[in-house]
């Protein structure tokens, strides 16, 4: 019974340090657009017979402890801010651009493209989420301590 209990710890060792592997597609549309995706439902059906299928292997990551107490600078807050409007100035551009072409693309295309451009703002959102909460951070960090 012991010999079986070892057996068994050492089997899911070793599966636990195994690679991952999954499949991922990738097309290139009407407009030269190139796509990427993991479910082939997602392809046009004129673009199945010209798909490249990849494999996408990822080993397990080592987990690092997180540093204790990191210290945020003004320098790396002004550097995210930039990126950050920068992105937004892209996100409106691209809303402007489709927004003129919404009558001659159609409405299909249209749609899909807006879908796209709303999963683009949510992630932009998401890290401008983030800043928010570094620069929330950095104030509790420069904050004067009562420790009089």
């Amino acid at each position: 019974m012991k010999c079986y209990f070892v057996l068994i710890a050492c089997l899911l060792y070793i599966l636990s340090a195994s690679s991952i592997s999954a499949e991922y597609y990738h097309y290139i549309d009407k407009d030269g657009i190139k796509h990427y995706t993991d479910d082939i439902s997602e392809i046009p059906e004129d673009q199945r017979p010209k798909l490249s299928i990849h494999k996408s292997i990822q080993t397990p990551a080592k987990k690092e402890a997180p540093p204790e107490n990191p210290a945020i600078s003004p320098e790396s807050l002004v550097i995210k801010k930039d990126e950050l409007d920068n992105e937004y100035e892209a996100l409106v551009k691209k809303r402007e651009a489709l927004n003129k072409e919404k009558k001659s693309i159609g409405e299909k295309k249209y749609n899909e493209i807006a879908t796209q451009l709303n999963i683009e703002i949510k992630q932009y959102q998401k890290k401008s989420q983030s800043y928010e909460k570094l620069v929330e951070q950095y104030n509790e960090q420069i904050k004067p301590s009562d420790k009089n």
